[in-house]
């Protein structure tokens, strides 16, 4: 009997590393990650971009690391905002948050929307709030903690103008000085290296994570309100015959400290409706043609938008 498990074993690990060797050799020829060609473009060409970080029980410094990594960006100031989302009932993260935004408001043009009536803690609720305050035609999405290269915005902006792109992701890598950091961070270069250009290659689906995912304004607002910001998207996006790009770049992201928040980071991130992007009906598409002109105007407007005024603002929302 333990002969013949072992004969099992060695059979499926035999065939694990045929399998993994024939996705890694079709990931190498994929070259799924693209970078733009025309890195020089015209300020005047490029388009508003809105960012949104949804921030939780988070502390200034985590807030503050990713808000150092977009004031380092090189995209036109007056032609990027920064939308920091926080629960009413958070007052600890509401503070936290605060003081992070009063170190870059000579930097960055920030806006603090807060969710009024605090209930499900669910990160796609708290970006569908501040959608509603959004400006840009291009939204991007981080989260607290993250790290990325200075030219990763405008690499994205431009990746999607060049393409047609609906919507760009990139590597989020997670990492943490711990075991489990470890495992998570050797878990995301497997997914990001091999996984995802394999799944790109041959059904044709491109995964998206929550964090260095920049989509246009116009195509969220044609998305049904039942749909999550990150799995679901890539599906849906591809239903509808949208382009999906992978910028050549990365996001640093610090990995859970333990097992049960890992849990619930990927609780969180795969709540398939619940945790689904909620467009309000006056601000949704009503057929193709019009969703079209609205994207156009968008981009329109997003090349010759001016720098806007650096405010905090409170805005009635449904949680998260």
């Amino acid at each position: 009997m333990l002969a013949s498990t072992i004969t099992l074993l060695e059979a499926l690990v035999l065939i694990g590393t045929v399998l993994w060797i024939t996705q890694y050799s079709i990931s190498r020829r994929a070259h799924a990650y693209e970078r733009p060609s025309s890195v020089n473009q015209q300020i005047n060409q490029l388009p508003k971009v809105s960012i949104i970080i949804p921030a939780y029980r988070e502390k200034r410094q985590s807030i503050e690391k990713t808000l150092d990594s977009l004031s380092s960006q090189n995209y036109p100031r007056n032609l990027m905002e920064v939308l920091v989302v926080v629960d009413r009932d958070d007052v600890h993260t509401l503070n936290e948050t605060l003081k992070a935004v009063e170190t870059f408001l000579n930097s960055l043009n920030i806006k603090v929307i807060i969710n009024e009536n605090a209930g499900r803690r669910l990160k796609a609720i708290a970006i569908n709030n501040a959608m509603k305050h959004v400006s840009g035609s291009i939204v991007g999405i981080y989260d607290a903690d993250d790290v990325f290269p200075r030219d990763q915005v405008l690499n994205a902006v431009l990746l999607m103008m060049e393409k047609n792109y609906a919507a760009v992701g990139t590597r989020v890598y997670r990492f943490r000085n711990t075991v489990l950091g470890s495992l998570m961070y050797l878990e995301s270069l497997v997914w990001y290296n091999a996984i995802v250009p394999f799944l790109r290659t041959t059904v044709k689906i491109t995964p998206l994570s929550g964090e260095g995912l920049f989509i246009r304004r116009d195509v969220v607002t044609s998305i049904p309100e039942s749909l999550a910001e990150d799995a679901l998207l890539s599906l849906e996006l591809s239903r509808r015959g949208y382009g999906i790009g992978l910028l050549d770049s990365y996001v640093y992201e610090l990995a859970p400290l333990n097992i049960d928040s890992a849990r619930r980071l990927l609780q969180g991130a795969h709540k398939g409706g619940d945790s689904g992007l909620h467009v309000p009906p006056d601000q949704r598409q009503r057929g193709p043609q019009a969703e079209a002109e609205a994207g156009a105007e968008a981009w329109d407007q997003g090349r010759n938008a001016r720098l806007p005024d650096t405010r905090l603002e409170a805005g009635k929302g449904s949680g998260r």
